[in-house]
């Protein structure tokens, strides 16, 4: 029998680098960003980005660099 997987947030996914739990959120900016699921509610919209709970994915992916973009040198 396979084991169901318990998720913390119904819009749940993982990192294509790193294979570990993230939701998407959008910035007041309107880009999308990545969270650490384990600083996610169940309840929290994807639209209610809170820096001061959620876990930019960015900071804690040890493969963050293969998503950044290169900025032009000047």
């Amino acid at each position: 029998m396979s084991e169901e997987i318990k998720r913390r947030h119904p819009f749940e996914v993982h990192c294509s680098s790193c294979g570990a739990p993230i939701v998407w959120f959008r910035t007041r900016a309107g880009k999308k960003m990545p969270v650490d699921a384990s600083s996610v509610e169940p309840n929290d919209a994807e639209h209610q980005l809170d820096l001061s709970r959620h876990i930019s994915h960015f900071s804690s992916c040890p493969k963050a660099d293969k998503h950044r973009k290169s900025r032009g040198k000047p």
